[in-house]
Order: C-alpha cells, then structure tokens, then sequence
C-alpha cells in the first residue's frame, strides 16, 4: 500500500493527482480507499490465476498463452522476486498492461484477445478509483502513472516471501477467499497519511480508527460455526422433519424431497462484511443436499459444487454499508463456485449495498411523516425545526381530517396517494423520501420568518410533499428530489421489502399482507453486526439517524444502548416465523437499562434457546466482552435454553426457561451467570437485601467527626479491659476486598493520613466527640460492602469488631 500510494504521488506525470491532493479535492482517506481497491484487484488476479478459475474452460491457447507470458500476475510475482524491485522491465509499461486487465474484467463481452470472460463485479469499473485511472483506458479519466520498479518492488511486497532459497513467489491456490475480509478489516485498522510536499504515503494506527468507528472486527471461525450450529443446524432439522412427514413421499422420492426442501431455506447475514457468515452457511447447506442426494454413498465433488453454486445462487442474501465490504463478499462467494464463466453480478440481487437499519415499511409509509422526524441536528436551531414539525402537523391534520389549515403560504395540500401498483423506482423515492425527512438538513434557515418568506425553505419533507411525491414524484421541484436522493446515497437509506420483494412480498398492494406477513422473511437471520457505543462521540449515531431508527422501532430502539442491539431487534422482524436469529453482541445486551426495551421485545417476538458468553476478549484488537443470543422466532413459551461460555464453548446444561418470565426480568445476566463461575442456587422468593437487612451509608460527619480521635495499634496505651471495645478498629473501601479484610496488613489513608493499624479512642470520643452513638451502632455483627470499585466487595464482619469509614455501606442482618 504505502509502495503503490508514494509511487503514485512521485511520479512526474502526476501533477493532478497531488494538485487534488493539496488542495483537499481529495483527501487521504478517499486516496486510501481507492489504493484498497487496486491492492484487492491484484490480490484477485493472484488467487484466480493460482486457482486456476479466471480463464473459462476451452479458451483459446494462443489467447491464453498471450496472458501469461505478457499479463498474468504469476509472471510479475516471478519478475519481482528476481529483480526484487530493479530496474527490470523498465521499457515496459507495467501499470498499463495491468489496466488492461482491469478494463477486460468490467468490459461488457471481456477480451477476447486474453481470453478473459466479463467478471461484472464493479470492484473492476473505472468509477470506483477515479484518481487512479490507467491512462487512455477512460475518456473521463486522465490517468496517472507508476514506474515500473516501484509497480514491481509492490508486487514483490505483496505476492513473494522470503524463503531457505531466497525470495519466491508465494502460492495463492489455497488462499482462503474469506481471508481477504480479514485483510480489509485490517486495513481499516490503519489511517491513510499524504505529505504532498515530499510525496510520501504511509498507514499509520493512531487515534479512533476508520475500523473501531465502523465496529467492524472479523469473526474467529469457531464462533462462527458456533452461531450455524445454534441457528441454521434447528432450521434444517426442522425442513427435514417437514419434509419427511408429506403423505406423497417415499423411499424413491424422499431424498430428493427433503434435498428441494433445504434448497428453500433463506439465510442473511444484515451486516455482511465479506461474507464470513455466508460463505460457511452455504457450504453447510450445500453439504446437507449433496449428502441427500448421494444417497447410501459418498456425494462427488461434482455433485457437491452443483449444490453449492445452488445455494449460493438463491439462498444467502447480505446487505453491508460499506461498498468495498459488499464487492469483497461477492467476490469470496464467486471463488466457492469456483467457475470463471459463473458471472458474479448473478449475486448483485442480494448481496446489497445499504444501512440495514436506515430504512421504512409499508406500515410506515401508510401512517405519512412523524412529527418525530424534525429533530434539530448539529449546528440548526430548534425553533427553526420546531416550525416545520407544526406545519407537518397541521398538514396531516388536513389531509386526514379536513381541517382548513392555517400556514401564510396559499400552496394546495395533497391528499393521501389512493392504492396503486408503483414502479420499483417509484417506490424506492418514496422510500427514500420517508427517511430524508429525519435527515433533511435547515441549519441555512437563521429564524423562522426566513423559512416563511422562502418558498424554497418551506419545501422541507413535511406530510404534503410527501403525499406529494407520493402521487406523483415529477410534482415536486426538482431540486427536492435531487436532495432526497444525495441524502439517500449519503445515508444509504435501505428499505428491505423493496431490495428483497420475493422475501418480503413485492409491491402489489392488492397481495394478501396478513398471508404474506405468515410467511415473509428469512429463515436465519445471523451474524456479527457492529458494536457502536452510543456514549462515544467517534461511534455515537447522528441524531436524525438515531431519531430514524427510534420511530421505525416503534420507540424500543433507543438512548444509549449499542447500535448493535437494533440489530437483534430488526432481525425478529426480518425473520419469519419458525426461523432463527443469532447475533453476535456486547455483553452490555445481558443488563444495560437502555437495552431493556430491546430484550422484551425480541422475547415478545421469539423464545431465546442459546446464549453463548465470554469472559475472555475474542476479537483481536476489541476490549468488548462479547455475548451471542440465539431467538426462535415465534417459539414456544418454555423450553430449554443451552449456555455456553468462551472460546472452548464450555457446556453450562439447558435449563427450561419460562420465556414470559425472563420478558419480565430486569436483566438476563442471572440465566447466564454460571459461565462467570457464580454458583447456581434455588431462590425461594425475589426479595431483595433491603427485605432482609438495613443498609446504610454514612456520611461526612461520621469522616470528620473522627478528627483528633484516632490513634495507631502500636500506640494504644495499656490498661483496658478489651482492646476491640475501648480501642476498635476502623476499616475503609480499600482495605476490602472479596470476603478478607487487610486491616493490620496493609496501609490505608483516613483523614490526609497514612495509617498502618488505625483504631478509634472509643472512651474519650464518648466524653468529648459526638460519634459515640454511631460507633455502638456500627460494633454490631454486619456486612461491609466496597461499592467504589470494579466489581462489589463484601466483607462479613461476624464478631462485630470493625468500625466502617465513609463510604463502606453496613449491612445488618434484621
């Protein structure tokens, strides 16, 4: 990256280039960016010529031959571990011919010439690195340049290791495809650095990385497996038990059956990154139907790539935000089929670029535009905002009721759009329209009277012009409509009945909703979606978005919980009913005050029959501990939950859990407490300590109330009858730990004092001081609780010998 990123930026040619650069046209990390997508067009090329899945069957030699003697990626890994970055190759343009392989890729009928047969993906179009165009290959595009070493010393970086015989070309044929989502996660890890002036690139890990902002962290392969077992292995036992109780099967036909019954099973993963979740559900299933239909015997290969291209063609769907994530997942389930003339765009159907969570339902679109939807974002005033959402009132007002409305300006107000079928686009503006009404920016609005005085800043998404837009999209100006689709990019508004009709139902508005909402939906819903912490600023969820999610949540998704937890909220709805959904989550999900909405619901929606947690951190470079709940959506009321803990996935038994129950609870921490090594007991009743004993906390009279009274063991005087009576020990928070007490043992500080074994002079404080009542009190046989530390710390102080200083809390048995 950083070879390719100075080679560019040095080059004398380039003077564009670093002129963008310099003048902000282009920042680093857009620069960045687009250095991803050549290193990921290289890695390709590597892993398809070593697999041998980039040419089609049958092409032609010479075309063949011509590749790999002048194009191929093998011929440049064996150049580069030669001349190790020399001056070899010098009069040969290296970067052209290396565009050429680009532009044969995304060229509609390939290159012949090479052999090369159309790929589709659109990591290969010209658009998607338009600062780093290869000269005269895009009329649109200028183009820069490389040198040849430099181009050669980054290969060499990229596809050869040093070995006992020196530098070889490394072997790309057993590659993991999946691996190149762990790289690209990595790669976010790093931020793009440009010095223009001296044309150095370098990736640097410094501050709140693109990667932490995104919560974007692979997946360990064990947990992965983990979250199938839990999820899909129900869903196929399920289809199968299914199958076989139809009257019409039998011996000869039942394979078959049973095989077409798991090729209908639908799973999504709404946070796909590149395809980790996917990728290992579609060999699970594929291997399932291969098994079927092998029968007695061991399925061929043959056989079970046939099942693998099938599932991969139909049955996995994904959605990711980030558009190189989603050409990543496309391209890791293209390397599975493992077919070069298998065209990757068969998977742009439902391998979908969007915000799973940015969206709107046809339930929501029928109730019009929320008055919630005006929030004031960053930098608008409230009163401004505040006049739109009174004129959105009134104006659903008269659209529902016919109230005359009572607004300066004379525009006619439209009414509600009757039942009609709309075109895909049609729908999808209106969709968007919805959602950029929480996101429509007025912060160029300085009062209220501006917005009445300009036509144009009244023209916000309010309830008119969404019924409006509604009817008949060209009747708004065109400006608007420009607007709602730059915020629908800039947002990437994802609205799921539309990206997915066959899952979901379509757009006919004469279908039977309550037939389809029985069967609408995915069968899994799973995956690691990301941990967004909503108390931080770099992760914290723009409130216009934030106000999205609420109202399309019908207000459970909310204040400070995890983004991810919406995730698992969404996901019971995604579902359809008898399917399954496991999350990975933060372990915040268990107990957090602000999730409690998000865990009634989804026990509302579902029955929860696994939880899996961790103690330990198991993602690399995350300080999250980590949960994964699995919900069987529509599930019944009791039935055993299995618990499992850490990376070894430790078997903790399945309790039968009452799931109406546990919707009442306030946490669902105690279900799981048995993986943190918290004992298991019968509780005969839910009272709480206070039923049983009075606590109480003192305060700063019974601190400096102590001034002038307290003395050292060694230095009590002799004499006394009882040394605990007359001269007891004092004891603070920091001298507790869990069930000891270090008094005597180790230094604490009472008073801006350090004190080795400090006691109180009881006597004299009974004739001159004022604590004498408390200190009778508190010699009494009591608990002592610690509460200002990570984790609560109790003490039992059974003889009552102690005395506790501010702010030890006294627990006395009733």
């Amino acid at each position: 990256m950083e070879t390719l990123g100075t080679g560019f930026l040095t080059h004398p040619d380039n003077a564009e280039l670093r002129g963008r650069l310099a003048s902000g046209a282009l920042t680093a990390s857009a620069y960045g960016r687009q250095l991803y997508q050549v290193v990921f067009r290289v890695l390709f090329l590597c892993m398809a010529e070593d697999r041998g899945v980039l040419h089609p069957p049958g092409v032609d030699r010479r075309a063949l031959e011509r590749y790999r003697q002048q194009y191929s990626m093998a011929r440049w890994r064996a150049m580069a571990a030669e001349a190790r970055g020399s001056g070899a190759c010098a009069d040969v343009d290296l970067w052209e011919r290396l565009g050429v392989v680009f532009a044969s890729l995304s060229a509609p009928m390939g290159h012949a010439g090479l052999g090369l047969p159309r790929h589709g993906s659109p990591l290969w179009a010209s658009g998607s690195t338009p600062d780093l165009c290869v000269p005269g290959l895009d009329a649109e595009c200028k183009g820069v340049r490389i040198r040849p070493a430099e181009l050669l010393e980054a290969v060499r970086w990229l596809g050869c290791a040093s070995s006992e015989r020196g530098v070889e070309p490394v072997w790309f044929g057993e590659f993991e495809a999946g691996a190149l989502g762990s790289i690209y996660e990595l790669l976010l890890a790093l931020t793009p650095r440009v010095d223009v002036s001296s044309g150095g690139f370098s990736l640097k890990a410094v501050g709140a990385s693109e990667r932490r902002a995104r919560g974007s962290f692979y997946t360990p392969e064990p947990l992965v497996d983990h979250l199938l077992d839990a999820a899909l292995d129900p869903v196929i036992e399920d289809r199968l038990e299914s199958a076989t109780s139809r009257g019409d099967v039998d011996a000869r036909s039942g394979p078959e059956v049973m095989a077409e019954a798991l090729l209908g099973i639908r799973v999504c993963d709404p946070a796909v990154g590149s395809g980790r979740f996917l990728v290992a559900a579609a060999h699970r299933l594929a291997e399932r139907v291969s098994r079927l239909r092998a029968g007695q015997g061991s399925p061929t290969q043959e056989v079970y790539l046939d099942a693998l291209r099938s599932v991969i063609s139909h049955q996995v769907y994904g959605v990711d935000v980030d558009p190189i994530a989603v050409e990543l997942c496309k391209i890791c389930l293209w390397f599975e089929v493992g077919d070069a003339c298998w065209p990757i765009s068969k998977l742009s159907d439902r391998i979908r670029v969007g915000h799973a969570l940015l969206g709107t339902t046809p339930e929501l679109l029928s109730v019009g535009i929320p008055d919630a939807a005006f929030v004031p974002i960053e930098g608008e005033l409230g009163r401004v905002v505040g006049d739109y959402k009174k004129r959105n009132r009134i104006e659903r007002e008269v659209i529902e009721h016919g109230v005359e409305p009572r607004v300066r300006e004379g525009r006619d107000l439209v009414p509600p759009a009757t039942p009609r079928v709309m075109t895909a686009k049609q729908a999808g503006v209106c969709a968007d329209a919805w959602c950029a009404a929480f996101v429509w920016r007025w912060r160029d609005c300085a009062s209220s009277g501006e917005t009445q005085s300009s036509s144009k800043a009244w023209e916000a998404i309010t309830e008119s012009v969404f019924r409006a837009i509604e009817r008949d999209p060209d009747s708004v100006a065109p400006w608007i409509l420009d607007e709602i689709n730059r915020l629908a990019s800039e947002h990437r508004f994802f609205h799921w009945h539309l990206a997915f009709p066959e899952v979901f139902g379509g757009l006919n508005p004469d279908a039977d909703r309550d037939a389809l909402a029985a069967n609408a939906g995915f069968d899994v819903v799973i995956g690691n979606p990301p941990f967004l912490n909503q108390l931080e600023l770099a992760t914290a969820t723009e409130r216009g978005s934030a106000a999205l999610i609420r109202v399309s949540s019908g207000g459970v998704v909310g204040g400070y919980a995890d983004l991810s937890a919406a995730f698992l909220f969404f996901a019971t709805r995604w579902c359809r009913p008898g399917g399954r959904v496991s999350f990975v989550q933060p372990q915040s999900l268990l107990s957090a005050k602000d999730a409690r909405g998000v865990r009634r619901s989804v026990l509302k929606a579902g029955a929860l029959t696994s939880m899996w947690v961790s103690a330990e951190h198991v993602f690399e470079d995350a300080s999250v501990f980590t949960c994964a709940p699995t919900i069987h959506v529509g599930g019944p009321r009791r039935g055993p939950v299995e618990r499992r803990s850490g990376p070894e996935f430790i078997s903790h038994g399945a309790p039968s859990v009452d799931q109406d129950a546990l919707c009442d609870e306030e946490s669902w921490a105690p279900l799981v407490a048995v993986a943190w090594g918290v004992p298991e007991i019968e509780v005969e009743n839910r009272r709480t300590v206070g039923a049983l004993a009075s606590a109480t906390a003192d305060f700063r009279d019974q601190y400096y109330g102590l001034q002038g009274f307290l003395t050292e063991h060694d230095d009590v005087p002799a004499g006394h009858d009882s040394i605990d009576r007359d001269w007891p020990a004092i004891v603070t928070a920091g001298l507790i730990d869990p069930a000891a007490c270090a008094w005597g043992r180790a230094s604490t500080r009472i008073l801006k004092r350090r004190w080795r074994a400090p006691r109180i002079d009881r006597r004299r404080m009974e004739r001159e001081g004022k604590l004498g009542p408390w200190i009778a009190q508190r010699l009494v046989p009591k608990v002592l609780l610690a509460t200002q530390t990570r984790v609560l710390e109790a003490f039992v102080d059974a003889e009552g010998r102690l005395v506790p200083s501010v702010p030890l809390i006294t627990i006395t048995p009733k």
